[in-house]
């Protein structure tokens, strides 16, 4: 069973002027039809380009686990691991005499997946070595690393069944089994005897991740109290022996991330690019690409929009940005509604998404055809953020921004929107510029 999971958009920059003419307007002079700049011929074309392993996307308390090694055609080897601390239950009752037998992870499926399910899945699981500390904002991200040590205490071999509520069990080292029960029961707990805080210091987490990393399957999985936990199993004898089982749940969502990197070396298409290096478009012929379990954005920026601006006489009444999906392909109604716009600084750092009256994200406005499940254009509205820049009749030469995804799914997806820059397909992308020209 396999799903392709590529979804493609052509990518181009057209500076235009309305023709139309909406309204007039009269504030001390009197404003005349929209200024007509003739916008194709007077842009250079568009410059964009995009940066992976830079631009860190929050993977922690997102409620899912990536877990495996894919080769994207347009990208290189995708790996994720996800790392994940358990706790000991709160309350519970162990006899004197009660014997331990085994401990097991168990995952929930959340039906994500990206690649060929029929292929035969390994899985390590490495115990961590420092505690699971998130950063100053209190997050984990695509790119953080927490230390883990060498030996694996658990390995699974399976073949994948990525149904919703579906689970996987695996066995791990009954050592690391033994160990928790004997400090449960307080024969290894300090003078105070067991407790949560102590259980986490001993124990600070776990990491899973692929065996073979040159892969071709990710699979996803629900991260919770009650899909993600380690699983004791003890018995006591006597004239009917007793089975008991322990459960020990995530002891919290916000401590568990994913770790999502690629390398681009093993696409000998983007001309021996080394590890995660930055990937400029120069380095896949033009193209540039948006995935946000990268932290992959598409940085777009405006040489002609300071033409645009010459006639001293002539005021911006509006901005639109509008993106279509190229010939052949199509946007889900999931998909439009996730599309962002990010600030670019000067120095091409990415910013916050660009908000609406209301403060919230600026979403685009979009046609959707119900029965093909496809929406045919996107437009954003971006007057007050292009206002702000040309207000003094100067448009910086680094004037940018980012194009990219918004939604907590997308922080644990694989999802890929490829942007194409030929020339020809210019139209599917525009800046939309609104002007009126007045009488000086």
């Amino acid at each position: 069973m396999m799903r392709n999971n590529l979804l493609w958009v052509a990518a181009g920059l057209a500076l235009l002027v309305s023709c139309n003419d909406p309204f007039t307007l009269t504030v001390g002079e009197e404003f005349v039809n929209p200024l007509h700049q003739g916008g194709d011929s007077r842009h250079p074309g568009p410059r964009s380009f995009h940066h992976a392993g830079r631009f860190r996307e929050r993977t922690s308390g997102q409620g899912a686990m990536v877990v495996g090694s894919y080769q994207d055609e347009e990208l290189g080897l995708i790996q994720c691991e996800s790392y994940f601390q358990v706790v000991m239950p709160t309350t519970y009752s162990i006899h004197e005499d009660e014997i331990f037998d085994s401990i097991s992870l168990v995952l929930t499926y959340n039906e994500n997946y990206y690649g060929d399910t029929l292929s035969l899945q390994e899985y390590d699981l490495f115990p961590l070595t420092e505690s699971l500390d998130s950063d100053d904002d209190g997050a984990s991200y695509n790119i953080s690393e927490t230390a883990f040590g060498s030996d694996a205490v658990g390995t699974i071999r399976f073949r994948p069944r990525p149904v919703k509520n579906d689970s996987l069990s695996m066995l791990l080292d009954p050592a690391l089994g033994q160990s928790m029960f004997d400090y449960m029961t307080g024969e290894t707990s300090g003078e105070d005897g067991p407790s949560v805080t102590e259980f986490k210091e001993i124990y600070p987490g776990f990491v899973l991740m692929p065996r073979n990393s040159d892969g071709n399957l990710v699979l996803g999985f629900t991260a919770n109290d009650s899909t993600l936990y380690l699983k004791i199993h003890t018995h006591l004898d006597g004239l009917q022996t007793t089975v008991q089982t322990y459960i020990l749940p995530l002891t919290s969502r916000t401590l568990q991330y994913n770790r999502i990197r690629c390398d681009w070396s093993k696409n000998p298409a983007l001309g021996g690019l080394k590890g995660d290096s930055l990937l400029p478009s120069s380095a896949s012929g033009d193209r540039t690409f948006v995935q946000s379990g990268l932290g992959l954005y598409t940085k777009i920026s405006f040489p002609g929009l300071a033409m645009a601006i010459e006639p001293a006489n002539s005021i911006m009444f509006s901005a639109l940005l509008s993106l279509e999906p190229a010939d052949m392909t199509r946007w889900t109604k999931e998909v439009a509604a996730n599309f962002r716009i990010y600030e670019c600084d000067y120095y091409g750092n990415r910013g916050d998404p660009l908000v609406s009256e209301s403060n919230a994200d600026l979403t685009a406005t979009f046609t959707y055809d119900e029965f093909y499940d496809e929406t045919n254009s996107l437009v954003f509205d971006v007057t007050d953020y292009v206002g702000a820049e040309i207000q003094d009749r100067y448009v910086h030469p680094e004037f940018a921004f980012f194009l990219g995804m918004s939604g907590a799914s997308n922080a644990t997806s694989l999802d890929r929107i490829l942007l194409g820059t030929d020339p020809k397909e210019y139209k599917n992308l525009k800046l939309k510029l609104t002007f009126f020209q007045y009488d000086q």
